[in-house]
């Protein structure tokens, strides 16, 4: 569903997603454009997992201009360079300047800032390299009518990422890709669940490999996160 005055463009296997920041819906009915699209986000990736497809990408924010179809302006650029650069791996990048640009745009929240950020970052994870991504896997927790859904997605994504550990032993370019979503996902479950409970939700399969570095939760260092798992 369509709100916002949002867009979608395809290019063969790319997306582009654009929501116009001062929409007349936006400037009437502010709900957290960041946050609903972080939560969107995540929320596609979780299910696409169950179809054996990773995305990556990058959220940001600019100007840009469309016309007969076709996107340009610094706001693309700025995107396609962070998702060139810096996603790397299936994971979801978010501009840290769209992040500090929530203390002073008003229309990119539904809240203060410090409220909004504590939303928000249930669904961030910053990686070692200093990045900040979204986090599906530990957004999705609360997400679910039942928490025995969340435990489910966790078998899930376990199995889909030992599958591929294997078979795409003989390629190293693409194995690294799923061992960084192992490591990943042993960070996410090592931080929200219980020692005792969850070794069984843990990837097994080779030690990561050395250019994919291990993702310790990392506090922000803008907000206190005393009362979030995770960082």
């Amino acid at each position: 569903r369509k709100v916002n005055e949002e867009n979608y463009i395809k290019f063969s296997d790319l997306i582009v997603h654009t929501v116009p920041i001062l929409s007349r819906a936006n400037r009437q009915f502010r709900d957290g454009i960041v946050y609903q699209e972080i939560q969107g986000l995540a929320a596609a990736q979780a299910t696409l997992i169950g179809e054996g497809i990773l995305l990556r990408g990058a959220l940001t924010m600019g100007m840009l201009e469309r016309t007969y179809g076709v996107l340009f302006g610094p706001g693309i650029i700025a995107a396609y360079e962070l998702e060139r650069e810096q996603a790397q791996f299936p994971r979801i990048v978010v501009e840290s300047e769209l992040i500090e640009a929530l203390k002073v745009t008003p229309l990119l929240a539904a809240h203060p800032y410090e409220e909004e950020i504590k939303y928000i970052s249930q669904f961030l994870k910053r990686d070692d390299d200093g990045v900040d991504f979204i986090d599906y896997v530990g957004g999705m927790q609360n997400e679910g009518a039942d928490p025995a859904d969340w435990l489910e997605f966790l078998q899930t994504h376990k199995q889909f990422i030992e599958k591929n550990i294997g078979e795409f032993a003989g390629n190293k370019r693409v194995q690294s890709k799923y061992l960084w979503l192992k490591k990943y996902h042993n960070a996410v479950i090592q931080t929200r669940l219980k020692p005792g409970f969850y070794e069984e939700f843990l990837v097994s399969g080779p030690q990561t490999a050395s250019d994919v570095p291990l993702l310790l939760p990392v506090v922000r260092p803008d907000h206190d996160q005393s009362d979030n798992e995770e960082s």
